[in-house]
């Protein structure tokens, strides 16, 4: 059954013409710049969506104070959601540009796009906004960045996301690839209503991952619990003592897990620094470790031998 990955606090009761899709244009993960700018995003590895600003500073027909809401596109904010994908950063060496968007340092994953596929399709179910291209007639309904200057008009400084697909090098063109992702959400709403009423689906306001993917090789079955029914009795405690080892043992493998996620922590928070910080860090810590080296070298600590008394 699927799950949603928008919890309904995130959704208020507001009025949206629609939503325009995004990249962040830097890496898998996104920064407090881009919560900025965005009310949804999702990051590489397509695990979740997370939430930046609040969507009901965006709302239609309300005031948009300078610092005070999202300003994902240029004079198309006020009644829009601007949902974005954290990918498409590049270097100076291998900038990302139309013609070289698939081997440059974060490119699209299809992960983030399926998790952001079916995010749109929750926002478009909750604000009943028509998955259609918007038009100049009617201007309301999702569309990638790249389509909002030819589909209304509204000059966007060349914009490209998206005019390519690093997961499906096939597709080319705004347009093309705007009509591909709507015809997606239209397949994922149907999907969900299909199943049950949307309102009816469990919701969390913890981030919760997509759906696994199904793969050919059939997993054992496994009863799950269900929360219908009372808790299972718990089992009493073995009147067996640890051993000594196996005191020991779990000890080590404590520890062992505080110092990963330390690190898999540090790790996440490099990875979110601009290229120049973390350049700027290393060099800093190969100068200070120089510097005590070369301390220890020219000022070696004395090794006194006492002798024994006579």
């Amino acid at each position: 059954m699927p799950t949603k990955l928008i919890p309904a606090s995130w959704m208020p009761n507001i009025k949206l013409d629609g939503f325009v899709v995004h990249w962040t244009g830097g890496n898998h993960l996104a920064g407090e710049y881009d919560k900025r700018h965005y009310h949804f995003g999702v990051d590489g590895p397509g695990l979740g969506v997370w939430r930046g600003v609040p969507l009901e500073k965006n709302a239609k027909g309300r005031a948009l104070p300078a610092g005070d809401y999202a300003a994902h596109t240029r004079w198309l904010n006020g009644g829009w959601g601007g949902f974005t994908l954290a990918c498409m950063g590049s270097t100076k060496l291998n900038p990302a540009t139309e013609n070289n968007y698939i081997d440059i340092a974060y490119p699209m994953t299809k992960a983030q796009w399926d998790t952001g596929i079916k995010a749109l399709a929750e926002l478009c179910i909750r604000y009943s906004v028509p998955v259609q291209r918007p038009t100049k007639a009617d201007p309301r309904g999702v569309q990638s960045h790249a389509e909002v200057e030819q589909n209304l008009g509204i000059d966007q400084a060349g914009k490209w996301d998206f005019t390519r697909l690093s997961w499906k090098p096939e597709l080319k063109g705004a347009r093309v690839i705007g009509d591909f992702m709507r015809q997606q959400i239209r397949e994922q709403i149907a999907l969900i209503q299909g199943v049950q009423s949307f309102a009816d689906l469990p919701a969390d306001d913890d981030l919760l991952p997509p759906e696994e993917p199904q793969f050919e090789t059939q997993k054992e079955n496994v009863m799950q619990a269900d929360p219908r029914l009372p808790d299972p009795p718990t089992p009493a405690p073995s009147a067996e003592p640890l051993s000594g080892f196996r005191k020991v043992l779990g000890w080590v493998t404590a520890g062992v897990t505080a110092v990963g996620s330390a690190l898999a922590a540090v790790g996440k928070w490099l990875m979110s620094l601009p290229p120049e910080v973390l350049i700027a860090i290393v060099v800093t810590l190969a100068i200070v470790g120089t510097i005590i080296f070369a301390l220890i070298w020219l000022f070696p600590r004395p090794i006194v031998i006492e002798r024994e008394k006579p």
